[in-house]
């Protein structure tokens, strides 16, 4: 069970930073804390666009929790279950507080892993 919590709060996670790109670009500090519904309301005008633009999102969340639960139950089968939730938390989290914009992933030059490189 652990696994499917893990892949539904990360497919939040990654929805709510999408939002969050899509509908302000820089973030406020205050928007950080904000729930992605919440967000939704400060930023869309509309009660009918403000659902549609929910309902996005939280098909993007099952998305990812779609192709991320059967990793995280098959993954790591030696870890304890109280390890296994402090990894997935500290993954939420550093995804939650990035920076995530053109710009911060341009400024960080990124170059992929020399097994990569063919």
């Amino acid at each position: 069970m652990v696994g499917e919590a893990a892949a539904l709060r990360l497919g939040s996670t990654v929805a709510k930073a999408a939002a969050q790109m899509w509908l302000g670009g820089k973030r406020r500090e205050q928007e950080r804390r904000m729930d992605m519904s919440e967000l939704i309301r400060v930023r869309v005008s509309g009660l009918r666009f403000q659902r549609g633009v929910e309902r996005q999102f939280d098909e993007m969340a099952d998305a990812v929790y779609d192709r991320l639960a059967p990793f995280l139950e098959r993954e790591f089968p030696g870890l304890a279950e109280n390890s296994r939730q402090a990894v997935i938390d500290a993954v939420c989290d550093t995804f939650a507080a990035a920076d995530l914009s053109d710009e911060a992933i341009l400024a960080a030059d990124a170059k992929p892993p020399r097994s990569c490189v063919g």
